[in-house]
């Protein structure tokens, strides 16, 4: 019986760290996509909310609905401020107020990406990398980022993390 308990345990284990080797490996994969699609030099920088492209914002809420078990929708929608404009960047929240600080963003053909600071109990930034072609979205932590040459040089640099 301890023999039994003992092989299920480390086969468990072991499974697990496969499946954390293969998110990481994906996750690689993904920041190195990104990398190569950021590095391009077509690629249109935007600082206002309103350039956000409709297609990343769906997939986005889509995406956040699953992570955030709506705790910070306001009525569905997903809001932003425009940068330097106020938020609820702590945990008292102001209903009048979105939780989201849009930072800047950037589009070309096939791709686009935000980065914006999310507010609550802890306030942190959020890079959405959007790929048109499989609509699928991608969350990751930057390090620090508040322009586009910062946004490539943590890329470089490898402090560009998966949510």
């Amino acid at each position: 019986m301890k023999r039994l308990l003992l092989f299920i345990s480390f086969t468990l284990l072991s499974a697990s760290v496969l499946q954390a080797q293969q998110i990481d490996s994906l996750c690689e994969a993904r920041i190195e996509k990104m990398s190569r699609v950021i590095s391009n030099d077509s690629m249109k920088i935007f600082t206002n909310k309103c350039k956000i492209p409709r297609k990343l914002k769906r997939a986005l809420k889509r995406e956040l609905k699953i992570k955030e078990h709506w705790d910070f929708w306001e009525d569905g929608f997903l809001r932003f401020a425009n940068p330097g404009k106020p938020y609820n960047m702590g945990c008292l929240k102001n209903p009048l107020l979105p939780d989201r600080q849009f930072i800047f963003g950037g589009k070309m053909k096939g791709y686009s990406f935000i980065v914006y600071y999310k507010g609550g109990l802890k306030n942190f930034l959020v890079l959405a990398f959007f790929d048109n072609k499989s609509s699928e979205i991608t969350l990751f932590h930057p390090f620090r980022v508040h322009d586009y040459t910062e946004l490539k040089q943590a890329l470089s640099d490898g402090k560009v993390r998966c949510f």
